[in-house]
């Protein structure tokens, strides 16, 4: 930047990131906690600091100018620098901690994992927010841990880069869900047979290691689903099973989720399947934020007791 930066505008760095984030100075006011017209006035200072209008007019709305982007890159690497440092000396409180904690999850997480999570921040930290956002593509997905746009991704990623650290969470069994009184059920159920039935091919965006471990498995022995439909969700593909003939392939924790009440039956495929093993990631940035720490610390306790599959 040209001008230097004395330690009480840090404050005005961090308003600069979060009005080229949000392209709108009441949601920028919003991130930060703060009311409309101080953001406003900081964003006078911002213009008279910088020569430069930072957020112009365009067709849809405002949008930042070139050189608030430029800026806002900068202060991002000045402020992941100051929250490093600081988050060495600085003692975390949960109970204290008012915090909006950004993580990346496939709709299997938040049905399998994220209600322990929560209860867990809601008793340790009952001001802190959990804001938990779909997958993106693999390459959004690590830029968005590299530029602090999210804290934690939890999936898995086939090939993390080098940028990414990682924890194991847990371990899921592969079941496959089938309606009842499927002809399927009356066979031998050989290995043939399964492929040959529709299948839906679930594959969470951001997270394509699910599917194509399985795949790796067939096509060693020279075998290919016949896949029936496409989806980047689980949610919807018990329903779809429900009232077809087609089958699909879940871990078991959720696929228990819709055996009561349902005409679904539950069944181990018939081929060995590699597990589903799911990692909690996060980018070197804000490894040592005591707030993402604790929230990393909370999640491993959390995944140490969920039951088995």
């Amino acid at each position: 930047m040209t001008e230097s930066i004395k330690p009480l505008d840090l404050g005005l760095l961090r308003c600069l990131d979060a009005l080229v984030a949000e392209s709108h100075v009441s949601r920028a006011a919003d991130k930060l906690g703060m009311g409309q017209p101080a953001m406003s006035r900081v964003l006078g200072r911002l213009r008279e600091l910088f020569g430069d209008p930072i957020l112009i007019r365009g067709a849809t709305g405002m949008i930042p100018s070139p050189r608030a982007i430029e800026l806002a890159v900068i202060a991002r690497r000045i402020l992941a620098d100051v929250d490093l440092v600081l988050g060495e000396s600085i003692h975390f409180e949960p109970a204290l901690c008012t915090s909006t904690f950004r993580i990346i999850a496939t709709d299997y997480t938040h049905a399998t994992f994220l209600p322990l999570l929560t209860r867990s921040v809601r008793e340790e930290a009952p001001s802190a927010t959990l804001s938990i956002k779909h997958p993106v593509h693999p390459k959004a997905l690590v830029l968005a841990l590299e530029e602090g746009d999210i804290e934690l991704a939890i999936g898995h990623l086939e090939e993390p880069p080098p940028s990414l650290r990682s924890v194991p969470l847990f371990v899921d069994r592969i079941v496959c869900l089938i309606r009842g009184g499927h002809p399927y059920l009356d066979g031998g159920r050989s290995v043939e047979d399964f492929v040959a039935l529709p299948h839906i091919l679930v594959t969470p965006a951001g997270f394509g290691h699910f599917q194509s471990n399985i795949d790796h498995v067939l096509a060693e022995t020279g075998l290919k689903r016949n896949v029936g439909m496409l989806s980047q969700h689980f949610m919807a593909a018990p329903y779809i099973v429900q009232s077809t003939d087609m089958v699909v392939l879940m871990p078991r924790r959720l696929a228990q989720h819709y055996l009561e009440g349902t005409d679904l039956a539950m069944i181990d495929p018939p081929l060995p399947v590699p597990s589903y093993r799911i990692f909690m990631y996060w980018h070197e940035r804000s490894h040592r934020d005591p707030g993402v720490k604790w929230l990393r610390e909370l999640a491993r306790r959390c995944a140490l007791a969920m039951p088995p599959p």
